[in-house]
């Protein structure tokens, strides 16, 4: 008898979940970054600094939702490496790259296993450098960098391991770099109807190993915390998904501008000026 009262509020139970990660509702600010407090500013940079930003096709959206121009206001102008950019000569491609053309496109390589490969290759460095410069332009010394939400479908215990190993692999190619400040950012969270409780956790999990541990074993290396930016936060039925405000959909993981774009560029902003001041830029 008290299996057949129990069925029922299991079965609304599993209803009400799925409802949740279906859900395009926009959760309460209190569960989402905007109740954060920025960082303080100690002020713009007194000097443009040019960035370069290689990055997915996930970030690019954020960057034309108002977040490039966000960061161009504060005298940080960014010029952006993703999907079909940077072509360089086939013989200065890493071992076993994949090709379009005929010709290596480090704009199509940004996953954690691909950045080491480009980062550790002196030519590879100095294309990204020298992309969108003319000639009188400033030399770049900021490079950020990111990969995308699709990094986030972590499995098992043994697939975060095998993310963190790549990353690992990458922290001594950008430590051997010292005139150079890298920013990592953390990759963006994944919607609820994407991701289950087991995979967004060591989502959050990675973000957080990214952020507190390795970021801190390089003096050269700082580290955005993105997936916190966008993320709905802990006590609430989504917790390290995407908070639905800032996703195109409750099927499709990339950030909507401008809502999403506002989000980052509140925390971003003010966390760059004070990484660049702390660097004597």
């Amino acid at each position: 008898m008290n299996a057949r009262v129990l069925r029922p509020a299991a079965t609304l139970a599993v209803v009400a979940l799925l409802a949740a990660a279906c859900n395009d509702d926009p959760v309460a600010d209190k569960y989402t970054s905007l109740a954060s407090t920025p960082s303080a500013s100690p002020g713009k940079p007194i000097n443009a600094v040019p960035l370069l930003w290689l990055h997915h096709g996930c970030t690019a959206a954020l960057l034309r939702g108002g977040l490039a121009k966000a960061l161009e206001k504060n005298n940080t102008k960014v010029v952006s490496l993703s999907y079909g950019a940077g072509k360089v000569d086939a013989k200065l491609a890493p071992a076993g790259a994949r090709l379009s053309n005929g010709r290596f496109v480090i704009g199509d390589h940004t996953r954690p296993e691909d950045l080491r490969a480009i980062f550790a290759r002196d030519a590879l460095v100095r294309a990204m450098l020298a992309h969108g410069v003319s000639s009188k332009g400033t030399p770049r010394r900021v490079v950020l960098f990111n990969s995308c939400h699709g990094v986030l479908r972590l499995r098992d215990d043994a697939a975060l391991a095998r993310v963190k190993k790549h990353y690992h692999a990458l922290l001594a190619e950008l430590r051997a770099r010292q005139q150079l400040l890298f920013v990592a950012l953390t990759m963006p969270p994944l919607t609820a109807a994407l991701t289950d409780k087991a995979e967004r956790g060591r989502a959050r999990a990675l973000a957080r190993w990214m952020a507190n541990d390795w970021g801190a074993r390089a003096p050269n290396v700082r580290v955005f915390d993105l997936f916190d930016a966008l993320a709905v936060r802990a006590g609430h039925p989504l917790a390290d998904t995407l908070a639905p405000q800032f996703a195109h959909s409750a099927r499709d993981p990339r950030p909507t501008p401008p809502a999403a774009a506002r989000a980052v560029a509140r925390l971003l902003v003010p966390w760059l000026d004070l990484t660049l001041k702390t660097r004597g830029l």
